[in-house]
């Protein structure tokens, strides 16, 4: 029907405007005199009528629109709440996998609960012979025999922790002091240097040596037992007993 009013308003229009240019074409559809004022009174009033007809009849875009606009999103909810629920989980952060801990990290543990301290200390450990070497900076002692004391004292309490990780087959003690030659120059060396393998430490009962003489265990089991000769002259043996 839309199209229809619309065809008859274009033909209404026409007419009005011949009717006004020449409104004699017209003079066989009016009985009585036809003139300019009839003719745009006649289809004047047609095109106002068809064009009012055309607005009625025309369908209404608008509302089909929004009829097309609703639907998508009513059906697309499920979709983005969807959405939203693999973006939370995306967003959750992973719990840590703690790091497993290497060779160095078990030494250092070994350290801390043998000697309780890391102040002054370095660890190097060397794949291939499975030595671990531990050294300690120059301190002060007492006396020369407090030097060889400290010495087996922290190559058996270092040794018990280390020696219970696998790829530890030997520990290496080295304590550094600073000596003074015979110019008076002050130069840091190698005091004492201490070293023992897995299956020879694991012999003794060391806690059940504690506080006694071990002064021969440690000459005849170590490999490395190197005593610098500045502290030998001064060192007594026989004080030579295992604190732990």
């Amino acid at each position: 029907m839309g199209a229809l009013f619309t065809f008859l308003l274009l033909v209404f229009l026409v007419c009005l405007i011949l009717g006004l240019i020449s409104p004699e074409i017209f003079k066989r559809f009016f009985k009585k005199g036809v003139n300019r004022k009839k003719t745009s009174l006649v289809f004047g009033i047609a095109v106002i009528i068809c064009f009012i007809l055309v607005g009625i009849t025309s369908p209404k875009k608008q509302a089909s629109t929004s009829t097309k606009n609703s639907t998508p999103n009513e059906t697309t909810k499920p979709t983005t709440a969807t959405t939203t629920e693999k973006t939370e989980v995306a967003q959750k952060p992973s719990a840590e996998q703690p790091k497993p801990e290497n060779i160095y990290d078990k030494l250092w543990k070994a350290l801390d609960e043998s000697i309780k301290t890391r102040d002054g200390y370095s660890i190097v450990y060397v794949d291939e012979s499975k030595i671990a070497t531990l050294s300690r900076s120059p301190r002060d002692y007492y006396d020369e025999t407090s030097v060889v004391k400290g010495a087996y004292h922290t190559l058996v309490s270092f040794g018990l922790k280390a020696f219970q990780i696998d790829g530890v087959d030997k520990v290496d003690v080295i304590l550094n002091s600073k000596f003074t030659d015979e110019y008076g120059k002050s130069n840091e060396e190698k005091a004492v240097e201490l070293s023992m393998r897995e299956d020879e430490f694991n012999k003794y009962d060391w806690k059940g040596l504690a506080y006694q003489n071990v002064y021969e265990q440690m000459l005849n089991s170590c490999d490395d037992y190197y005593i610098h000769p500045a502290i030998i002259r001064n060192l007594n043996t026989d004080k030579l007993y295992l604190e732990l």
